[in-house]
């Protein structure tokens, strides 16, 4: 018996192949200088070799798709979504979400959690109805001034900061506890 190690012969034959046992190594050389894909096991690489010195270099399907890696698009060529288009599952904040947004709410639109947290309730719903909804929501309330919200939110926090300082053996708990009778009383 010859050696395995012994190179394949670039114009073996089917019979001359199958009749002798070749390493793995000079089976991936041979598929390398044929441009046969040389992955797998021995056995996997054998059968790939028959295929070849039978039926003729065959085109291979790939086994996976090659990844594109990252690419930086060009957001001017990017058109900005439509009030028709659905809004995802878990919108994120892209180009064409936001020139949407700023388009139909204004300049002063942000993604902010609050917004983002709206959302997730119109994922798979047009972007349309979203906006709509969206207004009736963040408008302010008959009677109170657009930064009213804010301001309780500001008095909200002074008040927990005062109340821990004054407190300091106190929870943050008892704190809205106290807030809550504060305000609701």
């Amino acid at each position: 018996m010859a050696n395995p190690r012994t190179p394949l012969p670039h114009n073996i034959t089917l019979p001359e192949f199958e009749a002798r046992e070749w390493s793995k190594k000079v089976m991936m050389a041979y598929c390398k200088d044929h441009d046969i894909d040389a992955s797998g096991n021995r056995e996997e690489i054998r059968a790939k070799i028959i295929e070849y010195l039978k039926y003729g270099k065959q085109e291979k399907e790939p086994t996976r798709t090659p990844r594109l890696g990252y690419r930086r698009r060009n957001r001017n060529q990017e058109e900005p979504a439509k009030a028709e288009d659905l809004v995802p599952v878990n919108m994120k904040n892209t180009y064409r979400s936001r020139a949407f947004f700023l388009k139909e709410l204004g300049p002063q639109f942000r993604f902010t959690r609050i917004f983002r947290e709206f959302a997730r309730q119109y994922q798979g719903q047009p972007y349309g109805r979203l906006v709509e909804a969206w207004k009736s929501y963040a408008q302010p309330k008959e009677g109170q001034s657009p930064q009213a919200e804010n301001e309780n939110d500001v008095e909200y926090q002074k008040f927990i900061h005062a109340y821990q300082e004054k407190h300091p053996d106190r929870t943050l708990r008892d704190a809205i506890v106290a807030w809550y009778e504060k305000t609701h009383s």
